[in-house]
């Protein structure tokens, strides 16, 4: 792998043509930039704690909303490139129910439905959850919850909920 790659084999002939103090100072270094970025990589039983997480949030959306109603995943978990401890960015999409609101007299967006609807599910957690913040103000453009989660396992997870899974007419995933 990309590891492999980088780390030195002092058994093999040097390629590089680095003399041996030089090649003695890579090979210290190599070893601790490859447990560097294993360590990066997330553990798991982090994965599964936010695979949970999901379900959960998940069930508790559908039986707010109804089974058509989801939580999208978007963000560094769904790119792949998440570390332990990142958070859970979830967009609420519920089909048929216009969410997103519609310009005041001042034409900027009323977050209302928005906000209505994130305090909805909000009643609806389960235990395991906690709302660590939330972020309701009229000038946002995207209101949202902050959840801290706790797995059956003890790991904490932290999940970030918003309403609509399209943005600015992109679908949420393809561009964050």
């Amino acid at each position: 792998g990309i590891l492999g790659a980088m780390v030195k084999r002092p058994w093999e002939p040097s390629a590089d043509g680095l003399d041996d103090a030089e090649a003695g100072a890579e090979e210290a270094a190599a070893p601790d930039f490859a447990s560097s970025v294993l360590q990066l990589t997330p553990l798991p039983k982090f994965e599964s704690a936010v695979a949970e997480a999901l379900e959960v949030i998940d069930k508790a959306v559908k039986s707010c909303f109804g089974a058509q109603a989801y939580a999208l995943p978007f963000g560094s978990l769904i790119q792949g490139m998440h570390l332990t401890g990142s958070d859970l960015d979830l967009a609420l999409e519920v089909p048929g129910e216009d969410l997103i609101g519609q310009p005041g007299p001042n034409g900027k967006l009323d977050n209302t439905p928005q906000v209505s609807a994130l305090k909805r599910l909000m009643r609806k957690l389960p235990s395991g959850f906690r709302v660590t913040e939330t972020r309701f103000w009229k000038h946002m453009k995207v209101p949202i919850i902050i959840l801290s989660f706790r797995s059956k396992s003890g790991e904490e997870v932290e999940a970030d909920i918003s309403v609509g899974a399209v943005f600015e007419g992109v679908q949420k995933g393809f561009t964050d």
